[in-house]
């Protein structure tokens, strides 16, 4: 049996594959993957990561994943978590337990300019976070290379980790859904769509009015008045928020992080997206 673990990256996609997931359980099993969601009203990530949590009551995990596998029946078990790659998280413990069971670990890679303007706005979107830093303060909001979240996984020698692209011209179909059915050995034939869209980033505008709302000392149902607003509105962008300087810091972040990334991509990844120009000016 093998385990297929799909850690994210954060802000790419990864609540969408979840609810596609969940939505598709039964299809799923039916092809030999067990995907076990966590609850009807929001499917998202699975609870085992945060049960290896530091500090968190060590047999929790192990319970969990126990509990997993026997439901698996022997088909292959799949997990999706983002939460794995957050420093809190061990997830050097979670892989030991797993023994030897054959391990594939996917993530998704981002355009590096992106990928910060995205994490910004979902830390100043948490009001508890009080992030009130300006998108271009550093440290960043994210690392524009996504190394650090990606250590561990890299470093271990018992997994077949693979990097795919965050690039809706490279993924199968046009579809980042069917995108990762492929990747998993599973066929779109008879799965649903996802009847809506779930976790999608809110524009620069809208996250800097959130931020500016912070900074007045805004309280937290207003708050929540006003992120819903703001969700329902998204004001579109007149221009590329991260400065010249921020921009070249991040593509030469990325360009260090390539050469660590090149064996763990899959076929056929073209890293040319990674580099693609935006501009402060718009």
């Amino acid at each position: 049996m093998a385990v297929i673990i799909h850690i994210g990256l954060h802000k790419t996609g990864s609540s969408a594959i979840q609810q596609f997931l969940a939505l598709n359980a039964s299809a799923l099993g039916s092809q030999g993957v067990f995907y076990a969601p966590t609850m009807p009203e929001w499917p998202n990530h699975s609870p085992l990561a945060d049960a290896f949590r530091i500090g968190q009551d060590s047999s929790l995990g192990e319970r969990l994943l126990e509990d997993l596998l026997r439901r698996s029946q022997g088909r292959e078990l799949l997990i999706s978590s983002e939460m794995f790659c957050e420093p809190q998280i061990e997830a050097s413990r979670f892989l030991d337990l797993l023994g030897d069971q054959k391990k594939k670990v996917i993530a998704y890679i981002r355009h590096p300019c992106d990928i910060v303007l995205s994490a910004f706005g979902e830390r100043v979107k948490y009001y508890p976070n009080q992030y009130t830093s300006d998108v271009n303060d550093h440290p960043l909001a994210y690392d524009p290379g996504q190394l650090d979240v990606l250590t561990t996984w890299i470093a271990r020698n018992d997994i077949e980790l693979i990097l795919a692209p965050y690039d809706r011209r490279q993924w199968h179909g046009g579809s980042l859904c069917v995108d990762f059915l492929r990747m998993i050995g599973a066929s779109p034939d008879q799965m649903r769509a996802n009847d809506f869209r779930v976790n999608e980033s809110l524009s620069y505008t809208s996250v800097e009015i959130l931020r500016r709302a912070l900074l007045g000392g805004i309280e937290a149902h207003d708050f929540d008045v006003l992120l819903d607003a703001m969700m329902r509105l998204n004001f579109r962008d007149d221009r590329y928020p991260l400065t010249d300087e921020n921009l070249q810091f991040c593509f030469e972040r990325m360009r260090y992080c390539i050469g660590v990334y090149q064996k763990f991509f899959r076929s056929g990844f073209d890293e040319e997206f990674l580099f693609e120009p935006r501009s402060f000016r718009g």
